[in-house]
């Protein structure tokens, strides 16, 4: 009789059952579709944010640029609300023109009459809108201009004005 439950005993602790490997298997698959989900979302929320600092890189870069053609300006003239020409004698060519380049959705510069204009915003924004409106000198308050601008549907304001 000893024999007999001996046998069953080592007959029962030879492997796995089927239900048990389907059990093992489904809790493999959960776990690892989890780190698998989990892993994507990281990587993308990593690329959405270096998208979203490289737009506000190139905000920051096309309004520094703007400030840095007014600043010290002499003469600002706004021929048309997506153009503007700044005469700035602190600076070499003293004349600059900023302007919206509607086809291709780009924040242009141009210095003196050298050919053509340059983009200053790259492939990586699109440029919705460029405005200047032209603030007249009242008072004490020197002549200005303000300038909006929205890139990816960011929309920035700012007024500058002549220190004359």
């Amino acid at each position: 009789m000893m024999r007999h439950k001996t046998k069953n005993k080592i007959f029962c602790n030879k492997g796995f059952i089927l239900i048990e490997i389907i059990i093992y298997i489904t809790l493999f698959s959960i776990i690892m579709g989890g780190l698998v989900t989990t892993a994507y979302q990281l990587s993308k929320s990593t690329s959405d944010l270096e998208s979203k600092v490289a737009v506000q890189e190139e905000i920051n870069f096309v309004s520094k640029k703007i400030e840095w053609a007014i600043t010290g300006a002499s003469d600002i003239n706004v021929p048309s609300a997506d153009t503007i020409n700044i005469t700035n004698t602190n600076l070499s060519p003293d004349t600059i023109v900023v302007r919206f380049d509607t086809v291709n959705n780009e924040i242009e510069f141009k210095k003196n009459n050298i050919l053509g204009f340059s983009p200053i915003t790259t492939v990586n924004v699109v440029v919705d809108e460029l405005n200047f409106i032209h603030i007249p000198a009242t008072g004490n308050i020197p002549e200005g201009v303000e300038i909006n601008f929205i890139i990816n549907g960011i929309s920035i304001s700012s007024t500058k004005y002549l220190n004359i």
